[in-house]
């Protein structure tokens, strides 16, 4: 029996987020992908904060902590090309223990806004 992809997944998809490998980790659930969704829209302005603020602070280990997590939310989620930047960050923050320079963390949080806007524009559609 073929699954129907709603709406909102359609949208997702069309915007390059790997829907297929966020449902995995949900075990093909899309209620419980949709939930975890909802949820990282709703926990992104805390966190987008909390980012801001270890950066402002140059908190290496509390900025390395947040963008860890956040580089394992976005590959639950299937949005892998933050998820690879992220892992590409993270990676050097830990080798070089050093802050990543203004322009990483500029970026980190341009993509990181343009995923909140991707998912919530596959709502509304």
């Amino acid at each position: 029996m073929k699954k129907i992809m709603t709406k909102q997944l359609k949208n997702l998809k069309n915007n390059k987020i790997n829907i297929t490998g966020g449902l995995y980790y949900c075990n093909d659930n899309e209620t419980l992908y949709l939930e975890i969704l909802d949820a990282f829209i709703e926990e992104s302005s805390e966190k987008k904060e909390l980012l801001e603020k270890w950066a402002a602070n140059g908190d290496l280990k509390s900025y390395y902590r947040e963008a860890h997590a956040l580089k394992n939310v976005t590959a639950t989620i299937g949005a892998t090309h933050l998820y690879d930047y992220l892992n590409d960050l993270c990676a050097e923050m830990k080798a070089e223990d050093k802050f990543p320079t203004p322009a990483k963390v500029r970026e980190l949080t341009k993509q990181y806004d343009k995923l909140i806007k991707i998912i919530k524009n596959s709502k509304k559609s």
